[in-house]
């Protein structure tokens, strides 16, 4: 099982309204984007072996869960929308729910991939996650 990516996106925004995180072995991508196409942030990393260590258990984790495509409503109300994307035995899933709320099966998950994010939008490194040259750090 392996952890493949995580983003979010809000329905009712202008300007960086996605944000994708593509998790391929070790390498980390994350971009940010409009609706539109534009792409406004694109800032690369590594995971560290703790965080190899970190992904590889969460990702086992769901293996004996049965698991939903969505969960409860994803950017009702203009509250955003948070999805995970899990290879489980060969078969990638795509998991979505409501920011900041994730379900049960997938708080850690969400927890660790929320954290990846933020350190590639501020360009701050940590015990997980190294952050290449060139990282632009968003704008507040």
């Amino acid at each position: 099982a392996s952890l493949n990516g995580a983003g979010s996106s809000f329905g009712m925004c202008g300007g960086a309204c996605k944000t994708d995180l593509l998790i391929k072995g070790d390498a980390l991508d994350l971009k940010t984007s409009g609706h539109d196409g534009t792409q406004y942030l694109h800032n690369t990393g590594a995971l560290t072996e703790a965080g190899l260590a970190r992904a590889a258990e969460l990702a086992a984790a769901t293996l004996e869960l049965e698991l939903q495509e969505v969960y409860g409503c994803p950017d009702c109300a203009d509250g955003g929308a948070y999805y995970v994307v899990l290879d489980r035995d060969g078969v990638e899933s795509k998991h979505t729910y409501q920011w900041g709320g994730p379900p049960e099966d997938f708080k850690d998950i969400d927890t660790f991939t929320l954290a990846l994010i933020d350190g590639l939008l501020t360009c701050t490194a940590g015990d997980h996650l190294t952050i290449d040259e060139g990282c632009e750090a968003r704008e507040q």
